[in-house]
C-alpha cells in the first residue's frame, strides 16, 4: 500500500506488522478480499467527500480510461501483497458493476417469461468511478 502512494516503507515495518495484526483478523498471513475491504473501508465512511475516494481511484487508474480494469486492479493487490487471481478479481468486478447487476436482474426476470429472447448481459470488465464510490460506501 505505501509504494502506491510512492511512500518510502523500508523504515515502517513495524508498522506494516501492526497493519497486518489488524486487518488479518484470521491470521494466515495473508490479507482476503473481505479483510483488504474493511482495510479500504477504514479509510472511507458514508459521507466522507467524494474527491477523497475519487483521488484513491485516480491512483488505481493506471491507464486514465476512468475506469479500473482487471490488470489495474490485481496491481494494487500485488503491491498491497496479496496474490489474488486475476479470476477471483472478474468475480469482484461482476459483483460491484451496477450496470451490469441491473442487467442481470432484468434478464434473470426475463428470462423465466415464456418466449422472452432474453439474452444473458455481457460481463463486465471494468468498474468506474461511481461503481467503486458505491463500493466504498456499503456496509459489506
Amino acid at each position: 500500500m505505501f509504494k502506491l502512494f510512492n511512500i518510502d516503507a523500508h523504515f515502517l515495518e513495524s508498522a506494516i506488522s501492526r497493519i497486518m495484526t489488524n486487518v488479518d483478523k484470521d491470521s494466515d498471513a495473508m490479507i482476503s478480499p473481505q479483510e483488504f475491504y474493511q482495510l479500504l473501508s477504514q479509510k472511507f465512511e458514508k459521507g466522507d467527500p467524494k474527491s477523497e475516494i475519487q483521488d484513491v481511484f485516480n491512483r488505481m487508474d493506471k491507464n486514465h480510461d476512468g475506469q479500473l480494469d482487471i490488470d489495474e486492479m490485481h496491481e494494487v493487490s500485488t503491491i498491497l501483497g496479496e496474490n489474488i487471481p486475476k479470476s477471483e478479481i472478474k468475480d469482484m468486478i461482476k459483483m460491484f458493476n451496477r450496470k451490469y447487476q441491473e442487467d442481470l436482474k432484468k434478464y434473470n426476470m426475463d428470462k423465466k417469461k415464456p418466449n422472452s429472447g432474453a439474452k444473458e448481459p455481457v460481463e463486465p470488465r471494468t468498474l468506474d468511478m461511481e461503481d467503486f464510490y458505491s463500493v466504498m460506501q456499503e456496509d459489506l
